[in-house]
């Protein structure tokens, strides 16, 4: 089992380091243009024609709300873990849990959404996107719930 949580720490960790990144390029849904560098908006209106989600594309009120909550509990718990990881602090699993929990509430209004709506492309969006990332927030979770005490464990044994 101490293999598990060590391949998982590292997915996790690979994971959360991309969020950091990802999170500073798409938070322009929420925040203006103006207040990131001029690299990051080229990258943000080069990406976001690409993407065309269907979430922002319809200005869901909902969708503005989730991305303040990825901006504002999201980002932050990831660029901890990233921290915890990389200096082995122990309340690594605590900021896990809490990125795992906000992600997941998030994930599954958003799923909800794309499901109810009548289009066939977003179903299969929602297989393709969101269930793979249902299975990461799982993974924080329970890296949050149990990853402390076999990560102790495995200190100890050597």
């Amino acid at each position: 089992m101490g293999g598990f949580w060590r391949y998982a720490d590292v997915f996790l960790f690979l994971y959360f380091f991309s969020v950091v990144f990802a999170t500073v390029i798409f938070a322009q849904v929420c925040v203006p243009a103006r207040f990131f560098p001029a690299p990051l908006s080229e990258i943000y209106s080069w990406v976001a024609p690409k993407i065309r989600r269907y979430l922002k594309d319809e200005k869901l009120n909902f969708y503005e709300g989730m991305s303040w909550v990825v901006i504002l509990v999201q980002w932050p718990a990831a660029m901890a873990s990233v921290y915890g990881f990389i200096c082995g602090k122990s309340w690594v699993g605590q900021a896990c849990l809490i990125y795992g929990v906000s992600m997941l509430c998030c994930l599954i209004s958003t799923l909800v959404e794309m499901i109810r709506s009548a289009s066939r492309e977003l179903l299969i969006l929602s297989w393709l996107v969101s269930w793979p990332l249902m299975g990461v927030a799982m993974l924080a979770i329970l890296r949050g719930l149990v990853g402390s005490s076999a990560t102790a464990a495995l200190r100890n044994a050597f």
